[in-house]
């Protein structure tokens, strides 16, 4: 099977806030900080009420709630911002630009403008599906993103990461209602 693939910031994007979403060292940084943010105005806000100058303690109060309330959506905000810099700095030589996948039984051949690889499916660690993208996770460290819009035949290609799947004892992991949070 080959499939001919042009991977855009948002197929970068997508595939590094769903590694981040799935790694535990990241959501425990996440929640540490929402937790100390939210503990540290509280805080604040019992000293000043201690030291009788209400105003502030009222403040604090209101900043502690506000915090509890609204750091998830600022922690998401700031991932993905921090991701699409990163994004736009190390792989703006490759957004974009067209590269070649075939699949074959016992490895993976890709082409683009800087060269050509062949990946041994027995490098193979992970496959996941998400709504949007087959991501195949390698030993090695990188993984292969595929775009679902961007491939002709979906169908051959479930068959063909089925089959690897099986060969391979590795079960794909489908979580089609995965969203960034």
């Amino acid at each position: 099977m080959k499939i001919e693939l042009y991977l855009d910031e948002e197929d970068y994007l997508t595939y590094q806030l769903y590694t981040a979403s799935t790694s535990e060292r990241i959501k425990k940084k996440r929640k540490k900080s929402w937790i100390f943010t939210t503990i540290f105005f509280a805080s604040l806000a019992f000293l000043f009420y201690v030291a009788m100058i209400h105003f502030l303690a009222v403040y604090f109060v209101i900043a502690s709630v506000i915090t509890l309330v609204l750091y998830p959506l600022y922690s998401r905000r700031k991932y993905k911002n921090y991701y699409k810099k990163y994004i736009q700095e190390n792989y703006q030589e490759v957004i974009g630009k067209r590269s070649e996948m075939e699949f074959y039984q016992d490895f993976i051949s890709g082409r683009n403008e800087t060269g050509e690889s062949k990946i041994y499916t027995t490098d193979v660690k992970a496959i996941i599906e998400i709504s949007t993208h087959f991501f195949i996770k390698l030993k090695s460290g990188p993984s292969i993103i595929i775009n679902k819009a961007q491939v002709t035949d979906i169908g051959e290609m479930k068959v063909y990461l089925q089959q690897l799947s099986k060969n391979l004892s590795i079960e794909i992991s489908q979580e089609l209602s995965w969203t960034w949070k």
